[in-house]
């Protein structure tokens, strides 16, 4: 009797108003420097009940890739040193290797790779990082995740980092912690 009165109750319960019917509302208060504690305020001023943290979320959750299937393989610390003792490294690699290591919470755009290695173009550093992601990677039978936006190719930088998620605006590569560990131990910056 109680299981039945809870569906009941759950079947008459309004329905919960999504952000998104005030996503460019948001959008423009966002643009005018509003922060997410005002524009929740602004929001709450006219009767639309979603605290600070729920917007921001709203804003800046992963979105799910349609048919994307994330085969990863976990390398550990030794593995990594291994492999960057084994495969060949140029300066200009070294040089973005140790901007990426160096990083706020180990995460970099192709854009600031490209200006540690003295590159004008982030699609040069792009190749450049891709390829060392692919030479390490080779080098510890990594499983290479798959390119978003090429199908059928590989994201080689997969076997240095993968993307940061929580971020807008320009991709940004989270490095893994087991190669920022190897990095360390192996004391190359």
């Amino acid at each position: 009797m109680k299981t039945a009165k809870i569906l009941s109750d759950a079947k008459s319960a309004p329905s919960k108003k999504s952000l998104e019917a005030h996503r460019e509302a948001i959008l423009l208060l966002r643009a005018k420097g509003y922060t997410w504690r005002e524009i929740s305020d602004f929001l709450a001023e006219r009767g639309v009940n979603a605290d600070h943290t729920k917007i921001y979320r709203f804003f800046n959750k992963p979105k799910p890739k349609a048919n994307r299937k994330l085969t990863m393989n976990v390398i550990s610390s030794q593995e990594y040193e291994n492999a960057l003792q084994q495969i060949s490294i140029s300066d200009k690699q070294k040089l973005m290797l140790k901007a990426h290591y160096e990083a706020p919470n180990r995460s970099i755009t192709y854009t600031q790779l490209a200006q540690a290695a003295g590159y004008d173009d982030y699609a040069v550093a792009n190749r450049q990082f891709g390829q060392l992601g692919r030479d390490l990677g080779e080098a510890v039978s990594f499983h290479f995740a798959d390119a978003e936006n090429r199908p059928g190719e590989k994201f080689y930088s997969s076997s240095i980092g993968m993307p940061n998620a929580y971020t807008t605006g320009e991709f940004q590569l989270v490095m893994h912690h087991e190669l920022s560990k190897a990095i360390q131990n192996l004391q190359m910056f």
